[in-house]
């Protein structure tokens, strides 16, 4: 069973067994999370007793200022499950979903994905894989349990939180990824458009190709293309290894996948359309537990014919696509986000000691203090000269910023109401937009001088 939450990783569910009649003492069993091709996602794995079993609790987090640890308790109206003999119980996709700042939608998929299913046994639990041999077991529900439980699952897709890897599909759209398997649509001036791509894995990618297919790629091996504007999706992942798919680039009618699994990011291409992966090049991750950042960010980004890839904590990967050389530098510290401006400069924001701002003009050979400020994300550009950034966090005013420069000088404009994760350009320029997880978005059309919210009907 995979258990996918709003933000992060859920590590541990409570399961009780349920004997008749009532015992004085009930019976529970703890199980930890698998930590496997997974970036929000926990894969949960038990050999239990024989017998009908229910979820007593599910770890889950919430978040105000700080994100605290807490529990989810769905109670005896939530679906029950049979454990028996030699027989594998397929759960499925289990999906926490906020509905109010202290109650959660607790909701689970009522037909399991078998040739997912199937992957992450071979993969991550060989030992459970003779299993699929004979017919699985999964849910009991009763019927009034398992509408309630597909109303909520609906839900869960309707309103999957989350803004990652924001693409321009070039008729003034965008797309981008979310927690939940859905990829949304947004036209500027409109609410965002759900688009289930059919798996419940975080998608943590998204590209649309110059042929203008969209793809989707995130948790457990999972990558998805359409060519219908999001309608219908189909696998694109071929003999790509079971990872995450953490970033997809187009390059000369190419597609490259940098995916991540076992501390070690792989890089991949195949021809657009293609499900015949080529290696390009593998990086093992190094990170301090004393002196670098949790969940540091590996991205890929393109430069002319250049492709830099983060290796945490500390370390750029530096490769000419054409000659297919690449090298391995140091970064001034571990990388907490990094970017590539349209002049070929490239920023990081990284930590020696403390959270700094960094700049490098010869593809990261060596490295100064960056002009901006270190509290600002890192900004993006339309061009050389113009740029936006926003400056912000849970203790100190939200902040937009801009520059005409190139990044020399930068100007504070517009207060804004919330923390903007994502900043991007319209296709021909003109407009700038800042995006929040909850699919919040404003607009600028000044190049950040001026901002207002984005006015939907």
């Amino acid at each position: 069973m995979a258990v996918a939450p709003l933000m992060t990783n859920s590590h541990q569910i409570v399961v009780e067994r349920i004997v008749k009649p009532p015992a004085a003492e009930k019976l529970y069993y703890r199980v930890s999370g698998k930590l496997d091709a997974t970036s929000r996602t926990a894969i949960f794995a038990a050999s239990l007793p024989p017998g009908d079993y229910q979820i007593a609790q599910v770890s889950a987090f919430r978040c105000t200022v700080v994100c605290m640890s807490t529990w989810v308790e769905p109670g005896a109206q939530f679906s029950h499950f049979t454990i028996q003999s030699g027989r594998l119980t397929d759960l499925g996709a289990m999906v926490q979903m906020l509905l109010t700042s202290d109650s959660v939608i607790l909701s689970h998929d009522q037909h399991p994905d078998p040739s997912l299913t199937t992957n992450i046994l071979q993969t991550s639990l060989p030992d459970l894989a003779p299993l699929l041999d004979k017919p699985t077991l999964s849910w009991n529900d009763a019927p009034l349990i398992q509408e309630s439980i597909g109303k909520g699952f609906e839900l869960s897709k309707r309103y999957s939180y989350g803004l990652e890897s924001v693409s321009a599909t070039g008729d003034d759209r965008f797309i981008y990824g979310s927690a939940n398997g859905v990829v949304y649509s947004w036209t500027p001036g409109q609410k965002p458009v759900p688009h289930d791509i059919g798996n419940r894995v975080s998608i943590e990618s998204t590209l649309v190709t110059p042929n203008g297919s969209w793809l989707a790629g995130g948790e457990l091996g999972v990558l998805k293309q359409s060519d219908d504007g999001g309608q219908t999706w189909r696998s694109m992942r071929g003999n790509l290894p079971f990872a995450v798919v953490m970033s997809l680039t187009s390059w000369n009618d190419q597609v490259i996948a940098t995916i991540l699994r076992d501390q070690e990011i792989s890089l991949y291409m195949a021809a657009q359309g293609s499900d015949m992966w080529k290696l390009l090049a593998r990086h093992k991750m190094s990170i301090s537990l004393l002196t670098d950042l949790p969940a540091m960010p590996i991205e890929s980004h393109l430069f002319e014919d250049t492709l830099f890839t983060t290796i945490p904590g500390r370390q750029l990967a530096v490769m000419d696509l054409d000659s297919g050389n690449a090298q391995v530098r140091d970064l001034p510290g571990a990388v907490q986000s990094f970017g590539v401006s349209p002049n070929g400069l490239i920023r990081c924001r990284c930590v020696p000691f403390a959270l700094f701002a960094y700049e490098s003009s010869d593809r990261g050979k060596t490295w100064q203090d960056a002009s901006n400020s270190r509290s600002m994300n890192l900004p993006v550009f339309r061009d050389t000269q113009h740029g936006i950034a926003f400056e912000g966090g849970p203790f100190g005013p939200n902040r937009m910023h801009y520059t005409e420069d190139g990044g020399k000088t930068w100007s504070e404009t517009t207060q804004m109401p919330t923390i903007f994760t994502q900043l991007f350009y319209s296709q021909d320029g003109k407009t700038a937009y800042a995006g929040s997880p909850d699919g919040i978005f404003w607009r600028s059309t000044d190049d950040g001088r001026h901002w207002q919210p984005d006015k939907r009907p």
